[in-house]
C-alpha cells in the first residue's frame, strides 16, 4: 500500500511540474527543432539571438573532437584553444573569448561551448552568464528624437527652385561618396613621389578647409559668373600654396 501511495504522489508531482513548466512558457518563443539547451536560451532572448547561438552550438558539437584546450601556466582562468585555423584564448570565469563572434556579438562562442561540453562543466553547456544583457533585457530606454523637420517659406524663393535641406546622414553619405572617388584615383597612381605629393596636397586642403582659410564657391544664378567667398585666413603658408597652384 505504501509503495502505491509513493508512486501516485510521485506521478502527481511530475504532472504538476509539467503543468507549471507549460504555464510558464505561455507567451514565450518556442522552436520545435531546439533541444533543452537551446530552448532555455530562447526563453529569455529573442529568435534572432537564439539563431546566432544555435549556429555556434551546432558548430561546437561538430568540432568537439577537433579542439584541444590548454590551461595557461600563469593565469589558471585562461585557456588556449587549438585545432582550428587560428588559436584563440578565453577565460573560464566570465566565458569571454577573443574570437570575432564573441567580441562583436557578446554571446557565447563555439570555443566556450565545446570546452564546457568536453569538460562536462556544471550547469548548462551554453553559459548564460556570457550572454550580454542587451540581448536579454526586454525594456529599452526611449530617447527623445526630432519627429519632423520643416523649412521656412520666404517670398524671395517664390518662382525659384529651392534645394531640399540635407540631413547629417545624407551629407555624410554624399561626402563619403566623393572621398571614395578621390581615394580610388589616388590608388591608381603608380609613382610613389607623385602619390605622396597628391596626398600632401589633399591634406593641406583639408587643413585649410578646417581652418576656414579656403575659398568656397557659392551657388550662382543662371547667366551670372561664379561667386566665391573667402574667410579670414589664419595660415599664411596655406594661402601662398594656393597662389602657387
Amino acid at each position: 500500500m505504501a509503495v502505491c501511495v509513493k508512486t501516485l504522489v510521485a506521478y502527481d508531482r511530475r504532472v504538476e511540474n509539467e503543468y507549471r513548466y507549460r504555464l510558464a512558457r505561455i507567451g514565450q518563443f518556442v522552436h520545435s527543432g531546439y533541444d533543452e539547451e537551446m530552448a532555455n536560451v530562447l526563453r529569455f532572448t529573442t529568435p534572432y539571438v537564439a539563431g546566432k547561438v544555435a549556429e555556434e552550438y551546432a558548430f561546437a558539437l561538430d568540432r568537439l573532437e577537433t579542439y584541444t584546450f590548454l590551461r595557461d601556466d600563469e593565469d589558471g582562468h585562461i585557456l588556449h584553444v587549438d585545432g582550428g585555423k587560428k588559436s584563440y584564448v578565453f577565460r573560464d570565469d566570465d566565458w569571454r573569448c577573443d574570437c570575432e563572434f564573441s567580441v562583436s556579438m557578446r554571446l557565447p562562442c563555439h570555443h566556450v561551448i565545446a570546452f564546457r561540453k568536453s569538460a562536462s562543466a556544471e550547469g548548462p553547456v551554453i553559459p548564460w552568464a556570457s550572454i550580454d544583457e542587451r540581448w536579454t533585457s526586454p525594456l529599452r530606454e526611449l530617447k527623445k528624437v526630432r519627429q519632423f523637420s520643416y523649412e521656412r517659406y520666404s517670398d524671395k524663393d517664390a518662382g525659384r527652385e529651392v534645394l531640399a535641406t540635407m540631413t547629417q546622414t545624407q551629407r555624410y553619405a554624399e561626402a563619403h561618396r566623393v572621398t571614395q572617388r578621390i581615394a580610388s584615383e589616388l590608388s591608381d597612381i603608380d609613382e610613389t613621389d607623385e602619390f605622396r605629393r597628391s596626398l600632401d596636397f589633399l591634406e593641406q586642403q583639408w587643413r585649410n578647409f578646417r581652418q576656414k582659410t579656403c575659398e568656397v564657391a557659392t551657388p550662382r544664378e543662371p547667366g551670372e559668373p561664379g561667386k566665391r567667398r573667402s574667410a579670414a585666413h589664419n595660415d599664411s603658408d596655406s594661402i601662398d600654396e594656393l597662389k602657387d597652384q
